[in-house]
């Protein structure tokens, strides 16, 4: 069970979804990444077995989930506004990220308002996190110059224009198994 905050200055917890949730259809197999704005999980379309990537707008120390359930909710009435903001972001990130089509990043398959917040549901794209692989020095200088290039032109498609400010993002994980 979650907490807002503790009685001293912790800041609220932020409690992942557990295994086995479902948001409209998908069906949510454990954390891959936890950011300032979101939790990223690894789940499947239980209709499809496709596996997914799913993005919940759960930002850190402003929002919790409220009671033990699903659903997400500002941490106090003092963290509502940052919380609205928090969602409305994510869901400009969602118009940009439908709009592009680059063969570098990953697809945008869905946009699910549920629980109180906004979830962005990603094609699924194998191979070694990029953090990993800089991590163990797997990537010699041309290498990396090349990815680099790579996601920049990713950023830079005619659907994305630079008003709308840098696009590309990649979503690359290890494989898990369907419902």
């Amino acid at each position: 069970m979650e907490t807002a905050e503790s009685p001293t200055t912790a800041a609220p917890v932020r409690v992942p979804l557990s295994a086995g949730t479902r948001v409209n259809g998908y069906e949510i197999y454990g954390v891959l990444g936890r950011g300032a704005f979101a939790l990223i999980y690894s789940a499947v379309d239980c209709e499809s077995a496709r596996e997914v990537l799913i993005k919940e707008c759960f930002p850190r120390g402003v929002a919790v989930r409220e009671n033990g359930s699903a659903r997400v909710v500002a941490a106090s009435d003092a963290d509502a506004v940052a919380f609205t903001e928090a969602i409305e972001a994510i869901r400009r990130e969602a118009g940009i990220l439908s709009t592009l089509d680059a063969p570098d990043v990953s697809r945008l398959l869905a946009t699910i308002d549920a629980n109180g917040t906004v979830y962005l549901v990603f094609e699924r794209v194998e191979g070694p996190a990029l953090a990993d692989v800089l991590r163990h020095g797997g990537l010699g200088i041309d290498e990396a110059a090349s990815l680099l290039l790579a996601m920049l032109d990713s950023s830079s498609y005619d659907d994305c224009p630079a008003e709308r400010g840098f696009c590309a993002r990649v979503y690359v994980v290890k494989s898990s198994k369907p419902c």
